[in-house]
């Protein structure tokens, strides 16, 4: 069996290093590839949404009293109320828990009714930093897109309304599942 290449001469050094060289050739071609393999599926690593989630009472006043353009009151009324959503997401669906709750509004006291909701949802789009998802919204039942950003694995906030006031949920996962 000839180890060398039929046009170039065939010396016993050739002959010995001949094998070397084929593992040589296949390796510099299959190391691309594993390290292509191996950065993809790092690289395409998405967030993920399962677990149980918290409503982030601090994260989300400092952020709104900073950036979002609201009287006095409405900041205060979220203040209050931001701190209490609890959202848990399995692989198929989303459930939304607010309890009932008591605040003030112009010194004057009112019950606020909670709520319990179980939806489907199913991602639409996902980036490293962020997951929208199409579900329908906790009371009103409207089919709504949700970009949940993360600013960790384990935090993320959300646009609480379409206006222009741009103000943000923060939520801190407690569990996973």
């Amino acid at each position: 069996m000839r180890t060398c290449h039929p046009t170039t001469r065939c010396t016993r050094r050739a002959r010995t290093h001949a094998p070397e060289r084929r593992r040589w050739a296949v390796m510099k071609h299959l190391l691309p590839v594993l390290l292509l393999i191996v950065w993809s599926s790092h690289a395409s690593a998405d967030p993920s949404l399962i677990g149980r989630w918290i409503s982030d009472r601090n994260a989300s006043a400092e952020f709104n009293e900073a950036h979002a353009r609201l009287q006095a009151k409405t900041a205060a009324f979220l203040k209050d109320s931001m701190g209490r959503l609890v959202v848990t997401f399995s692989g198929a669906e989303v459930s939304y828990r607010l309890p009932n709750f008591e605040t003030t509004i112009e010194g004057e006291k009112f019950s606020i009714t909670g709520f319990s909701e179980t939806h489907p949802y199913s991602v639409v789009a996902t980036i490293p930093s962020s997951i929208a998802i199409r579900t329908l919204e906790p009371v009103s039942h409207e089919p709504v897109v949700v970009v949940y950003n993360f600013v960790s694995d384990d935090h993320v906030w959300i646009y609480v309304s379409s206006s222009e006031n741009h103000i943000r949920e923060y939520f801190r996962r407690v569990s996973e599942k």
